[in-house]
């Protein structure tokens, strides 16, 4: 058996669109912003804002 690779993504531009979200770091939950790509999805950048309210 051999692992399917994944097919690789025709190169682009990245559109950049930041998303508002909730995480945990060391059972803490923050609030953080996430700049992602429209086209292909990737995580470009995470920025913690600020603690959530537990």
């Amino acid at each position: 058996m051999s692992a399917a690779t994944p097919k690789p993504l025709p190169e682009h531009e990245h559109t950049a669109v930041k998303t508002h979200a909730l995480a945990q770091r060391r059972g803490v939950p923050y609030e953080v912003e996430r700049t992602t790509c429209v086209a292909c999805r990737r995580v470009l950048g995470e920025r913690r804002l600020r603690r959530a309210a537990a």
